[in-house]
């Protein structure tokens, strides 16, 4: 079960993590409607994989597994070898987490090593 906090706008995913730790604030729009804003603490790979966990275990739709895995059945049915079904069906996806989930990438948004003044906006509800 991954651990986490509600504050405000911001999901902080927790752990084995601290303020000390490089740091990542990511932001991904779900269905190009709904932000969802999180902190985690890590190399952006590991926060990403953080991410995608949590959004498997309690957003799954947010995740875009299906329409990887169809297309790759698509591409295979019109004769494409298992590298090239794989390579077209994942254009423009980001891969990762404990189950290799899929996040499209125009809706993952990185903020590098966030002030406190960035981090205290979205705890507090502050967005402008």
């Amino acid at each position: 079960m991954i651990e986490y906090i509600e504050q405000g706008k911001l999901t902080i995913l927790t752990g084995e993590s601290s303020w000390r730790d490089e740091r990542h604030m990511v932001h991904l729009t779900c269905g190009h409607f709904t932000w969802i804003s999180f902190l985690a603490f890590g190399s952006a790979e590991d926060c990403l994989d953080q991410i995608i966990d949590f959004l498997a275990e309690y957003h799954p739709g947010a995740l875009y597994d299906e329409q990887v895995n169809e297309e790759f059945d698509r591409l295979k049915a019109e004769g494409a070898s298992d590298d090239e079904a794989w390579e077209g069906s994942a254009v423009d996806m980001i891969s990762g987490g404990n189950c290799g989930n899929w996040l499209l990438s125009e809706e993952v948004h990185f903020t590098f090593d966030p002030s406190r003044d960035d981090i205290k906006r979205y705890t507090e509800g502050k967005l402008s």
